[in-house]
């Protein structure tokens, strides 16, 4: 007797199991239906620290191919381009760079060029809104 409601417990767990798993997959198709990105945020890298070697080239890729690969390269001069003609952090990662205002802020923070892009910007605030003289 104690086999048995082992086995029609067990059996239980199993179908809920299978009805969460359907459940999960069924989700995931009607986001991707929807055009919801399901997996991972994407990560973003510099060109220029490809070039010193901090990374592996191999699997990642400009910004106009592929969307989905998980890694993107953009360059530095690109940032500070954007930045200066009046573009916010925020703006930036998910207008430009279509990746998380997070992830972008993280990378600007590790590699040191945070301070540098918020310069770019404040500059081209106070031009284009008259909060102080270009010299």
């Amino acid at each position: 007797e104690g086999q048995l409601i082992a086995t029609i417990g067990a059996w239980q767990a199993e179908q809920e199991r299978k009805k969460i798993s359907e459940n999960t997959k069924m989700a995931l198709r009607q986001r991707k239906a929807a055009g919801k990105h399901n997996s991972r945020p994407m990560r973003i890298v510099f060109q220029e620290d490809i070039d010193a070697g901090l990374y592996k080239a191999e699997g990642l890729l400009r910004f106009d191919d592929n969307v989905k690969h998980k890694t993107k390269i953009t360059t530095m001069p690109e940032v500070l381009a954007w930045a200066s003609e009046g573009l916010s952090l925020r703006a930036i990662a998910l207008t430009k760079l279509y990746v998380p205002q997070s992830t972008f802020y993280e990378l600007l923070k590790a590699t040191g060029r945070l301070e540098a892009v918020k310069a770019a910007y404040e500059c081209s605030a106070r031009v284009v809104f008259g909060k102080g003289k270009e010299e």
